[in-house]
């Protein structure tokens, strides 16, 4: 169909999972885009044989001025319009990964943390996915920069793809990035039982920090105090005693830190 291909060419360079899925689909296209600009979590708009042409989402497409309202569908879809006329509607279904719901359940389980889904997609097509995977709560057609705004405001860690979405990777404080290396921290396989180990590694590493922040404080205040109780007593101070104790002190850290090293492996 004309509107799979005009998709096929304007998705040719776009690193958004869907356009990769569209490649697959529809293996070649007899269209070639020309200026095609993409908008992050929106869609790609460009100009073929002299047209304007726009894929994406329903509301992207509005926003440029298309009416659209008949063709709107609860399911995942890409909408394409050329010179601001629908020119066509694909849609799609997700293929959960097996090991997502697992993946959700020890995020909240064990490690105490709600799992909140926010997604650029339709309401029923995100229900589908929260009633699939169990999530705590999902947000159904969230633009970048609400998902920026959310994060920032609830302090929360990001786990997506790392590509789609390339500015909120950027600007999130913790990203895990899934198949790509493009996060702060990476799950280069895919594998997403790693990222409740990633998000436990990472509790467990802030607590053990703390404790060695404790562990040279009070040895520090421990190789002080026997600087002075040494002057006070003897007269003259035995500072490399204390340099032992702080030492000491920073060895009891090093294995404290090496505990955490073993446990994970």
């Amino acid at each position: 169909p004309r509107a799979a291909e005009l998709l096929r060419a304007t998705e040719e360079n776009s690193s958004h999972p869907i356009a990769t899925s569209i490649r697959e689909y529809v293996k070649e296209s007899a269209y070639s885009a020309e200026n095609a600009t993409e908008y992050d979590g929106k869609g790609v708009k460009c100009e073929i044989d002299g047209k304007t042409v726009i894929c994406g989402s329903l509301k992207f497409l509005k926003e440029n001025g298309v009416d659209a309202e008949s063709v709107e569908t609860d399911d995942s879809a890409v909408y394409v319009a050329e010179n601001g006329e629908i020119s066509g509607v694909i849609t799609f279904g997700y293929k959960i990964a097996e090991n997502a719901a697992g993946m959700v359940r020890e995020i909240t389980e064990d490690a105490g943390l709600k799992t909140i889904l926010l997604s650029g997609d339709q309401v029923g097509a995100v229900d589908r996915v929260k009633k699939a995977t169990a999530v705590s709560k999902a947000v159904a057609g969230a633009s970048v920069k609400y998902k920026e705004e959310y994060i920032s405001k609830n302090d929360a860690v990001y786990v997506g793809n790392g590509i789609y979405d390339k500015t909120l990777a950027e600007n999130a404080k913790c990203v895990i990035a899934i198949g790509n290396a493009e996060g702060k921290t990476a799950v280069a396989d895919g594998d997403l039982r790693k990222v409740p180990a990633v998000i436990k590694l990472a509790k467990r590493t802030r607590i053990i920090s703390k404790q060695n922040r404790i562990i040279r404080f009070i040895g520090g205040i421990f190789a002080f105090a026997l600087a002075a109780a040494m002057k006070i007593a003897f007269g003259y101070e035995l500072l490399w005693l204390s340099a032992i104790v702080l030492a000491l002190s920073d060895v009891a850290a090093f294995f404290n830190s090496a505990r955490n090293i073993t446990e994970t492996v």
